[in-house]
């Protein structure tokens, strides 16, 4: 299982100047917001944190569709690289550009890491046109990775989930789209490819 979140560092909301402090109060626990309050680079590292909890969340809903998303319970150790929710624990890797943050999550300890495939790409345009620029973007690359012609692969959603589909039948892929701003981000991995 993957999740994954990007955000944009130059959308409004996500600005240095932007109001934040009711934000995090309420989305950041306390050790989280004491690393904001020490950090040479606050916006950034609130936007690093708030997208490993979403990449986070987005593994856990998948383990359990009850999650719900109560962003101060998932807790981030940026040091360790993991995120902590209840009894669950997920791995994080960060990925950044000068104007996104990009964070890919799965459970700890799950050997997926090495085969995981991911990418950020700049998109103008609504959530529609993100919404299909992602699912383009990780299908071209789904059709280089796999034994499969672009033309027999889909995108399904499961309940609120994407899925890979090759010839009409679900693979043994985990997914992850994700989209912010004026990007839009994937992480796939090919189950039995670790």
């Amino acid at each position: 299982m993957i999740g994954n979140d990007v955000v944009d560092l130059c959308d409004p909301e996500a600005q240095a100047g932007a109001p934040h402090a009711r934000f995090d109060a309420r989305v950041f626990a306390p050790s989280e917001r004491r690393l904001l309050s020490s950090s040479a680079a606050p916006s950034r590292l609130r936007w690093r944190l708030w997208a490993a909890k979403e990449a986070a969340y987005k593994v856990a809903r998948q383990l359990d569709a009850t999650t719900v998303f109560a962003p101060s319970r998932f807790v981030v150790d940026p040091q360790a690289e993991l995120v902590r929710c209840a009894d669950r624990c997920f791995a994080v890797r960060t990925a950044e550009g000068e104007s996104y943050v990009h964070v890919v999550a799965h459970p700890a300890g799950d050997e997926v890491d090495e085969a995981i495939v991911c990418d950020v790409a700049h998109c103008e345009g609504g959530d529609a046109t993100a919404s299909q620029a992602a699912r383009a973007l990780v299908l071209d690359a789904l059709a280089e990775t796999l034994p499969a012609d672009r033309a027999d692969l889909a995108i399904v959603t499961c309940d609120r989930i994407p899925r890979v589909e090759i010839g009409g039948a679900l693979a043994p892929i985990d997914l992850s789209l994700s989209h912010h701003g004026r990007f839009v981000a994937y992480a796939f991995a090919v189950r039995g490819a670790a």
